[in-house]
Parts: structure tokens; C-alpha cells; sequence
């Protein structure tokens, strides 16, 4: 009855996170273009991906080397061209960006996370 029981919770949880993992695909890339209310990102499997930017959307800094406890504050005001990001959409829209992971390292670093 036990192992009935845990592997009935197991498979739950199995089906659980992987419907979550399912819905909210985060987009990779680097940043094309910006605008008041939306973003352009080139991601290497998908292409151009856009994505509508709301007073709702949260933005970090993308931390990916030491000091991991630096600051992670970050506005609108950091995406700039070229910058490598990653995008989680809204759970009701894809095509509305949740929170915006922003890099600040520079293209060609060993530490920037959208290298070829």
C-alpha cells in the first residue's frame, strides 16, 4: 500500500513539473531592437523571437561569474543592442515578457552566455 501510494505521488509531481516546464519556454538571444513596449531577440535554434514588454515586466541583471552577490537590479534602461538576455514569458501569453534576465558582459567573452 506504501509504494502504491509514493509512486502515485511520484508520477503526480512527474506530470506536475513537467506541464510547467511545457508552458513557460524561456527565450535566449541577443538583443536586436527595442522599443517603448516591445523587444527583438536573435536566439541560434529559433531565429527572431518578439516579445511585448508591460509596466508589469521585472528586469534582473544575469549574473554568470563571481561575485554571485552582487547587486541584480536592473531597468529597461539596460537593453541595449547586443546584450544577451533571457526572456520568461507570462504564464496566460507567451508573447509577453514576465522577467527579462539581462547580461552585461560583452560579446566575445568567455562569460557571454549567447556565444556561438
Amino acid at each position: 500500500m506504501c509504494i502504491s501510494k509514493t509512486a502515485l505521488v511520484s508520477f503526480a509531481l512527474f506530470v506536475f513539473v513537467s506541464s510547467v516546464h511545457a508552458k513557460a519556454k524561456a527565450i535566449v538571444g541577443a538583443v536586436t531592437a527595442v522599443s517603448e513596449d516591445s523587444l527583438q531577440v536573435m536566439t541560434k535554434n529559433e531565429g527572431m523571437e518578439s516579445v511585448r514588454l508591460t509596466d508589469k515586466t521585472v528586469y534582473r541583471k544575469w549574473i554568470t561569474h563571481q561575485p554571485w552577490g552582487q547587486d541584480s537590479r536592473a531597468d529597461k534602461r539596460s537593453l541595449l543592442i547586443g546584450r544577451c538576455v533571457t526572456i520568461e514569458p507570462a504564464g496566460d501569453d507567451p508573447h509577453v515578457a514576465k522577467l527579462i534576465r539581462i547580461s552585461e558582459e560583452e560579446a566575445g567573452t568567455i562569460w557571454y552566455p549567447c556565444r556561438q
